[in-house]
């Protein structure tokens, strides 16, 4: 290419069906600072680059193990939040791009990101992607059975991708988790008009199928799920949906809203008649043979299925786990251990639905616990939810592994063709941000207005020697620090509890390699315990836990 003119002249020879390709590079600087470009530096500006990434690290939340590939991992990951969550040109609005190469903002993924941004403590930026989904409220429909647009959340000036009509549930749930986070009450009263508007077109389009007399009245009418395009009444949709009103209902509820009662009984109906779609759905399905030769019931993807859909997208990535993930049906139930069982048995293992292996049962603990692409869905959580630590753990580092790179500290999409393959996009930071998360949730979670902390150590991390925790970490409550330090007959945990609006209590949990024998806080006998858990006051401020444990 040759400048002439003030135009860029490209000539090349074309042999018969030959090609040649020209990539055109614009830069962002404009043309007339080149000159001020050449005289840079590159080792000093190198470095003043490299600065400003590790002040940008250090200004968020720090994971503690005694792992390097993980807390490297995790401080990347922040990195990569930064750097795809993409400033519009006017400022005060970014686009939560799901990965750095080809992905645009699929709006229930780039609400994992987003979610991060906030455990991290990066509102600002976290703020700033959520501004782009109210800014372009209403101006995309979803593709399905539906009779407007007005209220969705969904556009995002072009960048919006993928259609899925879950999408707009899990951007409504967002906005009240960014409030939980930073309880900023200016800030809710002014997009409550928003969150009205968002809700009101959930009420609407379920308005349009409560007249019914099939099993699916009460649900959103049909539409997509997500890269399937088939118009059903999706078990996902509907979850993350219903996730999504409930959420708003909450939210409109603390500030007293005048919508707030009306948005409450709507969530409250839609619940039930979801609940109440699904079993039904459940009875008109046959029965699941799992491998110790029992039946249990099978929960179908979309109501109007009897019995398992084709392919891992609809029967494991957006199967009747999300019925356990936003908590539709309680994750200690009966209901919840079938699911979970199949998923176990059946689908994460599976030449149909999931990663096939040559026997099962040698290779279910290291290759299971997680589906094609690993770390998208959410299938730990339950595990959490249940406080069923060791499946938790398999789940969470089994993932982390299939899809993790670490000569570049990233995940890629999918593991495929198998386990140590890439395909899809990299730096897949809705998927990392979801493996971030489960590595906070080891040692913070937020449930309801407690506070759980310490609930899925790995007993091998607390050790003697060993120092793990974290730091800096923000939560519902505020922001804490929690750091465990093990020696020989003790295990200290150095606790800086959120102070902003504590919690009604702390449950904090030492799972030491040894019994404990008794617990101690500031120096005194605690007596409040409950096995391997210390109940704390929610307001306890910073203090010193040890637990002594029993010697050999």
């Amino acid at each position: 290419a040759e400048e002439e003119g003030g135009s860029i002249l490209f000539a090349a020879e074309l042999p018969p069906n030959g090609t040649r390709r020209l990539v055109l590079k614009i830069p962002y600087l404009p043309v007339d600072q080149l000159d001020e470009l050449r005289r840079l530096d590159f080792d000093r500006e190198r470095e003043a680059v490299a600065e400003f990434w590790r002040r940008r690290l250090d200004e968020g939340m720090r994971l503690i193990t005694p792992e390097p590939m993980l807390n490297e991992f995790h401080r990347a990951h922040a990195a990569h939040l930064l750097i795809n969550c993409e400033g519009h040109p006017e400022g005060g609005m970014r686009f939560a791009r799901v990965g750095s190469f080809a992905y645009g903002v699929y709006g229930n993924e780039s609400c994992m990101m987003i979610l991060d941004l906030d455990r991290r403590g990066y509102h600002r930026e976290a703020r700033e992607c959520l501004e782009a989904f109210l800014r372009y409220q209403g101006t995309v429909g979803l593709p399905g059975d539906f009779s407007s647009k007005e209220g969705v959340l969904y556009g995002a000036c072009g960048y919006e991708c993928g259609g899925y009509n879950q999408h707009h549930g899990w951007i409504l749930w967002c906005l009240v988790e960014h409030y939980r986070f930073t309880r900023d009450e200016e800030w809710l009263r002014r997009i409550a008009p928003s969150i009205v508007a968002a809700a009101d077109w959930i009420i609407r389009e379920r308005s349009r199928t409560l007249g019914r007399d099939d099993i699916g009245r009460g649900l959103l009418p049909h539409g997509s799920l997500e890269d399937i395009g088939d118009w059903w009444q999706w078990l996902a949709t509907n979850a993350y949906t219903w996730r999504g009103l409930d959420a708003a209902a909450w939210a409109l509820e603390r500030i007293g809203h005048p919508d707030a009662p009306r948005i409450r009984r709507e969530a409250d109906d839609y619940k039930k008649e979801i609940i109440r779609a699904f079993k039904e759905a459940s009875e008109r399905s046959p029965l699941i043979k799992l491998r110790d030769g029992t039946y249990v019931p099978h929960f179908p993807s979309h109501v109007h299925r009897r019995g398992r859909c084709f392919g891992w997208i609809c029967e494991t990535l957006e199967g009747a786990i999300h019925l356990l993930i936003t908590r539709l049906i309680d994750p200690r139930s009966e209901e919840a251990l079938w699911i979970l069982k199949d998923y176990e048995d059946n689908l994460y293992l599976s030449g149909h639905y999931g990663y096939e292996v040559e026997d099962f049962e040698r290779q279910w603990f290291d290759l299971g616990g997680f589906s094609m692409q690993a770390c998208l869905l959410l299938g730990a959580e339950p595990y959490l939810l249940r406080d069923d630590v060791k499946h938790a753990l398999r789940a969470i580092f089994n993932a982390i592994a299939a899809n993790y790179f670490p000569d570049v500290r990233m995940l890629t999409e999918h593991a495929l063709p198998s386990l140590g393959d890439w395909r899809g996009d990299h730096y897949k930071s809705s998927d990392e941000a979801n493996a971030a998360g489960w590595l906070r949730y080891i040692f913070v979670r937020e449930e309801g207005e407690e506070l759980i902390l310490g609930q899925a150590v790995p007993r091998e991390w607390l050790r003697p020697g060993n120092r793990v925790g974290v730091e800096n970490a923000h939560t519902h409550f505020g922001v804490m620090s929690l750091i465990y330090e093990a020696g020989e007959g003790e295990i200290v945990a150095k606790l800086e509890a959120p102070r902003r609006n504590p919690p009604e209590r702390i449950r904090l949990r030492f799972r030491a390699p040894k019994p404990i024998e008794a617990i101690y806080l500031n120096g005194r006998r605690w007596t409040e315990v409950e096995g391997d858990w210390a109940l704390l006051p929610g307001d306890v401020g910073d203090v010193e836990v040890k637990a002594i444990t029993s010697t050999p």
